[in-house]
């Protein structure tokens, strides 16, 4: 896919983010690292659990793929729950929250 994209847009940087699935250290994320691209969100928990016990986060399956030629001078999540008595209302808009970066071009 990095091959097929970077052909198509030679001359721009590309950044990819959203929900993957998956954590930034499965294998599938190898051959962007191989080619320059960072993960800026590193360690924390960016989806929620269906209810609460001691912490109302899951997994880190949302993240931003940087290329080396664009720098994150800041990233985080935007943590919209605040409270396990807010998580079921949360919920029924995402079962996410929102990860944000400031970027030097």
């Amino acid at each position: 896919m990095l091959a097929a994209l970077t052909d198509l847009y030679p001359e721009d940087p590309l950044i990819f983010l959203g929900d993957f699935n998956l954590g930034a250290s499965n294998p599938v994320f190898d051959d962007w690292k191989e080619n320059g691209y960072t993960p800026i969100i590193n360690g924390q928990p960016t989806s929620l659990r269906v209810s609460c016990k001691d912490d109302y986060f899951s997994s880190s399956f949302d993240n931003i793929f940087l290329p080396s030629s664009i720098h994150s001078l800041r990233s985080g999540i935007l943590d919209t729950v605040g409270d396990c008595a807010n998580l079921k209302e949360i919920r029924k808009l995402s079962d996410h929250v929102p990860i944000w970066t400031e970027l030097r071009l």
